[in-house]
């Protein structure tokens, strides 16, 4: 029944087209005379010839579509007859109102978007614009198309080259000539730094580790409690401090190395639990002070408080002498 009412409303809305001589957008044809192509009486029987075909076009539809309407009926009638002792008992009365409803609410979409395409066509034959409707349509991109008014952009004399060959561009460092390029191979620059420059995007990893041993692959952590710098392997460049702070990282000038690092390092307790992973503990260094009884060290703390008490009183009276003068 809903391929019936399509039908015949196709019908119906040819049927009027015809009657007014009036040719929907679909079915206008576009062929432009090479002939005499400023002759404009020439062109408008070249016009009413191709809308009498159009014409044409449409009553062979029409004729075509009422055939369908004819065999679409004969359908519905044997359907309505097979199933007409059913109906009877009772038991698909709710299936037949809910089917009525459907077909009457599609025939009212169906007249109203029929409505809206007559009222187009009209107004196009009103305004005379049945020829070049398509003109003020937008691309099939569906943006404007922009034409260039500046000129191009001036690059880099280095970069010029690398643009006109057909060779990969050539990869520079330096971020004036990458800002000045446009923004495809602005971003080719990016990718080549994170695949291939390490130290420019992967400096974080390195900076917490030695690096001498690179090459090697013992990326060596520093350890917490102690601060030393392994060049040469020797016990001799272990350099213990004084007062160990332990669950400290090594001094880093970029924050997020200490956010980022600690989970490298969240297994080290001590250097000596971290030098027994490696097999190899430095002997432990002495100093003078360790073989001084705490009597004599706690003098010479003192000792050297009362030098620091009078050098301060020394530059003290010197910045007063200056500033009386």
């Amino acid at each position: 029944m809903e391929k019936e009412v399509h039908v015949w409303w196709d019908i119906a809305t040819l049927d009027f087209y015809v009657n007014n001589n009036i040719v929907p957008r679909g079915l206008r044809l576009f062929k432009r005379s090479t002939y005499k192509r400023h002759d404009q009486t020439l062109l408008k029987k070249w016009d009413q010839l191709l809308d009498k075909g159009s014409l044409l076009l449409m009553v062979f539809l029409i004729n075509e579509k009422k055939k369908d309407l004819t065999q679409l009926d004969h359908e519905i009638t044997e359907l309505k007859a097979s199933i007409r002792p059913l109906v009877e008992s009772g038991d698909y009365i709710g299936l037949l109102e809910k089917i009525e409803k459907r077909v009457k609410d599609i025939e009212e979409n169906i007249r109203e978007v029929k409505r809206k395409k007559i009222m187009r066509d009209q107004a196009d034959y009103r305004n005379q614009i049945q020829g070049n409707w398509k003109k003020d349509r937008r691309p099939f991109h569906n943006s404007p198309i922009k034409h260039r008014t500046e000129p191009r952009p001036q690059y880099h004399q280095s970069y010029r080259g690398a643009l006109l060959s057909r060779k990969t561009p050539r990869k520079y460092s330096t971020n004036d000539w990458t800002y000045n390029r446009p923004p495809q191979n602005r971003q080719q620059r990016v990718t080549y730094n994170q695949h291939h420059q390490r130290y420019e995007h992967r400096k974080t990893e390195y900076e917490h580790r030695n690096t001498e041993y690179r090459d090697q692959g013992r990326y060596q952590h520093y350890p917490r409690q102690t601060s030393f710098v392994p060049r040469s392997g020797k016990s001799s460049d272990f350099k213990e401090t004084s007062s160990p702070s332990p669950r400290i990282l090594p001094p880093d000038h970029r924050k997020t190395n200490l956010e980022n690092n600690q989970r490298h390092i969240s297994s080290i307790h001590t250097e000596n639990d971290f030098l027994e992973k490696r097999g190899r503990i430095p002997p432990k260094r002495f100093s003078v002070e360790d073989f001084m009884s705490p009597d004599v060290r706690k003098k010479r703390t003192l000792r050297d408080l009362e030098e620091e008490a009078e050098l301060h009183e020394e530059q003290t009276q010197q910045t007063q002498q200056k500033r009386r003068k």
